[in-house]
């Protein structure tokens, strides 16, 4: 990163490897898929959309050889659902109580 000039303030160009978004009243599906997109190019490797409105649950991967990003959606996450992640190895997400 290039030194700051005098007056200058910036942040650090980094993302996080994973990220978790639950979808609140005040955001639009359509806003949160978005902003899923824009962590993506981002640079994020994984993240995870959750709609308690449609009970849809939304993960976005990025394939690092192509930089392609897939979303893979599961519907009626109302029954016990479990979904691992590719990323950080161990990380399960139980649905069942969100």
């Amino acid at each position: 990163m290039p030194p700051l000039q005098p007056g200058e303030f910036d942040f650090p160009r980094v993302a996080p490897n994973f990220v978790i978004e639950i979808r609140s009243d005040s955001n639009s599906a359509l806003g949160v898929h978005e902003r899923m997109l824009d962590w993506m190019i981002g640079g994020v490797d994984e993240g995870i959309s959750i709609d308690p409105f449609t009970n849809i649950v939304k993960v976005y991967t990025r394939d690092l050889t192509t930089n392609t990003i897939t979303r893979h959606e599961h519907h009626n996450c109302t029954r016990a659902t479990r979904i691992a992640s590719q990323v950080l190895p161990g990380f399960v997400l139980d649905l069942y109580d969100i």
